[in-house]
């Protein structure tokens, strides 16, 4: 036990030290897209700048990948090979029933989200989702917008804490794995007013990982979710305010039914077919029978508080501090 619980306080220095450099790299693109801003700014004074707003946008998204990228390359440099656990990125075309369960598990996990998110919106007025987009913004901006706050960010965050984290969390338990990678995940947009929110979605998303070992399915889900706020904030420039909330919210209500009436079919179905074999998950994959590493509640926490861990919070804690404070006054 003692040795066990060693190790999961290596890994979470680790964790902890991964994500002090993401902290560094996050604040050098943050940067950066403040410069670009500047830069199409200043040469618009010239006449058309569709050129340099494509280049900028697109050397931005590309920034924001290699500031999770990195981070996975660090973490695995520091772990051992005889530690390291790859992340699996295999993808079978689907047969009919997980091709089902695939959808269900979709509709489910956005509409959990999506409550979330209103419940976030309701204890926190000055909830955002942090998109932002304006009624006269072209098509191609758009395709950018799109390409860089739906895809980019959603395979980035993917990559770093369900592909590279969770993997390595969940030998000492899918509990443990799912609720020490949410709230990190929650902690990482270092904004306190979308941490329910955010970690919320890590939850649901480390469940889906856990128990279905599908990258691509957590991918789909966090592209759909960024993609799903892009399209509401949209709603709100091109409509009234009472037309767009009335057609967010019966887009809410119609994912969650959806939801609703897949799982129910799924269920059904189930029970009219023999039990399906427990390897089987989405995407036809079949997932290996995972040996656990045992280390109880209190070690698990005691392993957790490392220093480095420790550090990071305190930096993760001021700078959502520094957010709110600045927020307010902007208010």
């Amino acid at each position: 036990m003692i040795g066990e619980e060693k190790a999961l306080r290596g890994l979470f220095t680790k964790i902890a030290v991964v994500l002090l450099c993401l902290v560094l790299f996050f604040n050098i693109y943050s940067a950066v897209y403040v410069a670009q801003d500047g830069l199409v700014s200043l040469f618009s004074q010239f006449g058309d700048t569709v050129w340099l707003d494509c280049i900028t946008d697109i050397f931005c998204a590309l920034l924001y990948f290699l500031s999770f990228f990195l981070p996975v390359l660090i973490f695995y440099g520091l772990t051992p090979k005889s530690e390291r656990i790859s992340i699996d990125f295999s993808m079978k075309l689907p047969s009919p029933r997980p091709l089902f369960k695939t959808i269900t598990i979709l509709f489910v996990s956005i509409g959990t989200i999506i409550c979330f998110s209103n419940l976030n919106i309701w204890l926190v007025p000055s909830f955002s989702s942090g998109v932002s987009i304006t009624q006269h913004q072209e098509p191609y901006q758009l395709i950018l917008l799109m390409f860089s706050s739906a895809v980019i960010p959603a395979f980035a965050e993917e990559l770093l804490f369900r592909g590279a984290l969770i993997t390595h969390l969940k030998p000492y338990g899918k509990g443990t794995a799912v609720l020490v990678r949410a709230l990190l995940f929650g902690v990482m947009h270092m904004n306190l007013s979308q941490l329910l929110y955010a970690t919320a979605a890590g939850v649901v998303l480390g469940v889906v990982y856990v128990s279905t070992s599908s990258f691509w399915l957590c991918f789909l889900i966090h592209f759909a979710n960024n993609l799903f706020n892009l399209v509401e904030s949209y709603m709100f420039q091109i409509f009234r305010t009472e037309q767009a909330n009335l057609i967010c919210m019966l887009a809410e209500i119609a994912i969650f039914a959806l939801g609703i009436l897949f799982s129910l079919g799924y269920v059904l179905s189930a029970k009219k077919k023999k039990a399906a074999p427990r390897t089987l998950g989405v995407f036809g994959k079949t997932q290996a029978v995972e040996v656990g590493r045992s280390v109880d509640g209190a070690g698990a926490l005691k392993a957790f508080f490392c220093p480095a861990m420790i550090i990071y919070l305190v930096i993760a804690v001021l700078n959502m501090l520094y957010v709110l404070g600045a927020q307010y006054l902007m208010s």
